[in-house]
């Protein structure tokens, strides 16, 4: 607990759940046109916990405080880790992110339910990615999206195996080299 407290001490994340920020330092750019798509308008009635609580404990009474808001931030925070977009990136940044990932994530949904994956694989994989986007979701969003970066490559090779469960690909070893 003293190692956790002392790690979520450095984040300043009480602040972030304050101002509503979705994305780590936007307050830095409150006034530029982007500043309302990337956090929300704390609620006149929010209850912030006495900072005498260590960090940890702060969190758990935040949510408990101001359970709606929370919730609002956490989802605004999901959307965009996985969504990949940002106001302040180009249009064709955005679109090419949204065009490959979306289906990277049907696809490798599609396999981790199809029942053909390894149980110690598919556990390691949920729980990889869920990790992620919990340490996201609680914590921050980064304005480059660097989070995501660890999670693409397993996505990726899931969405491939989802790929290859199509029917106009053949199943290995029934296609004859001639």
């Amino acid at each position: 607990m003293l190692l956790l407290n002392t790690m979520l001490e450095t984040f300043f994340i009480l602040y972030d759940y304050e101002r509503g920020d979705l994305i780590y330092g936007m307050f830095l750019f409150e006034g530029k046109d982007f500043y309302p798509y990337l956090s929300l308008e704390p609620p006149a009635d929010l209850r912030m916990p006495d900072k005498s609580y260590s960090v940890f404990i702060q969190i758990i009474l935040f949510v408990l405080y101001n359970p709606w808001f929370w919730f609002k931030q956490f989802v605004g925070k999901l959307l965009l880790f996985f969504l990949h977009v940002r106001p302040f990136w180009s249009w064709m940044h955005n679109v090419h992110s949204i065009l490959l990932l979306l289906p990277s994530y049907y696809l490798a949904l599609r396999f981790l339910k199809s029942g053909r994956m390894d149980r110690s694989a598919l556990l390691f994989s949920v729980v990889f990615i869920g990790i992620h986007a919990l340490t996201v979701g609680i914590m921050t969003e980064d304005w480059d999206g660097r989070f995501l970066s660890p999670i693409l490559p397993l996505i990726f090779g899931l969405a491939g195996m989802g790929l290859s469960q199509f029917p106009f690909f053949p199943s290995p070893g029934t296609q004859s080299i001639s």
